[in-house]
């Protein structure tokens, strides 16, 4: 999931895979649409692509799994700081995350359940 690059490639040596930062910036694009002032920023896109990515990974939500996965490029105290403290919309994140997987799968009715 994750693309590896060799040193002097580019600046970051992880990139999370095509597909998650397709719907990572969709996610960000609907959220703008919907409150422009509430998009994600950067380091927000950044920390949320690789969430994504460690959960396909290790198939679980856990810090100290995404710590391992990401081979010392993240430590965990770190990656669960950005969950408690950042200001990311979460409300907005969870409508605009759902609207894209609708939209991508063309499903305009029926019942969802969360």
């Amino acid at each position: 999931m994750w693309i590896t690059q060799l040193p002097g490639d580019s600046d970051d040596y992880c990139k999370p895979a095509p597909f998650v930062s397709a719907f990572i910036d969709a996610v960000d694009e609907a959220i703008r649409a919907q409150s422009p002032s509430h998009g994600l920023s950067a380091i927000q896109r950044t920390w949320l692509a690789f969430c994504v990515t460690a959960v396909l990974v290790t198939n679980s939500i856990c810090w100290a799994r995404f710590e391992r996965a990401s081979l010392g490029t993240y430590a965990l105290a770190a990656l669960s700081w950005m969950f408690r403290h950042s200001k990311m919309p979460w409300d907005e994140l969870l409508v605009a995350s759902v609207r894209v997987i609708l939209r991508h799968y063309g499903l305009t009715s029926g019942s969802l359940v969360v």
